[in-house]
């Protein structure tokens, strides 16, 4: 009989949320100066956004190290698994999740090793493994997981306020000209993630964060428009007291389709690239997914 395990990596915050788990996790290094800092073990969200909003270094990421996946799937093998789910952040924002399709089989000695195509990261991605997780514990075979996590990904999306433009002109989001601009007249440039490119897309540019804030909202509002039961998510880099009023108006708003409110701080190795301050909220339809009722407990 078949065992499945997931892995994924440190972009996807677990840490951080609200439900228990065993999913193993591939620590992505942050190289901040001339030190590299593993996601979650040398440094935490909490620490991460107050050193970097007190420093000048803007700080870059690098792939998994090979041994960060090969003793994730050695806790696999040990624990009975013949078969790993992997969900890496989006391939559309890391090409190490494209370059496992090629090389994975040499990560995975002793197991059958799936990779699921992500075009998402932070709580998004958590929410995506711990399905992977239910689905695996109802013994659903690979091919099914895959599926399953196709659906949900496909209904899943969110929107992100940037306050600080640099993170994201340093590390090519943004045109160093529109940043300037941007930083001159107050424009908060609204992003987007849920599409099957994978990437961060400025959706919009808003004149000042309190209308972007609420632009927000309206986005949400409107990606949810034919849905019946809905997990919304709530997710900041360094801002929590703007974020626990983000979730009551969530809660509030849309309590004719709320399933739950899932909250995560941005993971510092997603964070190294948007910076601190970010502010974003998204959500996660649920009406065609065959184990609805489980996430519903969570």
């Amino acid at each position: 009989m078949k065992k499945v395990g997931i892995i994924t990596d440190s972009g996807a915050g677990l840490e951080y949320m609200h439900f228990e788990h065993n999913i193993k996790i591939a620590r992505i290094p942050i190289n901040y100066g001339e030190k590299v800092l593993l996601d979650g073990k040398d440094t935490n969200a909490y620490e991460f956004y107050d050193m970097i909003s007190e420093s000048n270094i803007i700080p870059s990421t690098s792939a998994p190290y090979p041994s960060e996946i090969i003793n994730s799937v050695k806790e696999c093998v040990s624990e009975g698994c013949t078969d790993v789910v992997y969900i890496p952040l989006s391939t559309g924002l890391s090409g190490y999740g494209n370059n496992l399709f090629v090389n994975g089989d040499s990560y995975a000695k002793g197991v059958n090793f799936h990779i699921f195509p992500c075009h998402t990261t932070c709580i998004m991605q958590a929410y995506l493994a711990k399905y992977a997780e239910i689905l695996a514990n109802k013994n659903y075979e690979p091919e099914e997981i895959l599926k399953e996590l196709k659906i949900m990904q496909d209904n899943t999306f969110a929107y992100f306020v940037v306050d600080n433009l640099q993170y994201l002109v340093k590390n090519g989001r943004l045109s160093a000209a529109l940043g300037f601009i941007g930083g001159i007249m107050k424009i908060k440039p609204i992003i987007f993630l849920g599409d099957d490119s994978g990437l961060l897309k400025i959706h919009e540019k808003v004149r000042t964060l309190n209308k972007a804030l609420k632009r927000e909202f309206d986005l949400v509002e409107e990606g949810i428009a034919n849905a019946k039961e809905v997990i919304f998510l709530a997710q900041d880099s360094g801002r929590p007291n703007e974020i626990k009023s983000m979730i009551e108006t969530l809660k509030t708003k849309f309590s004719h389709k709320l399933v739950s409110v899932g909250y995560s701080p941005i993971a510092p190795c997603i964070g190294a690239h948007s910076g601190p301050g970010l502010l974003g909220i998204g959500a996660i339809t649920i009406d065609n997914l065959a184990e609805k009722e489980e996430l519903k407990k969570l």
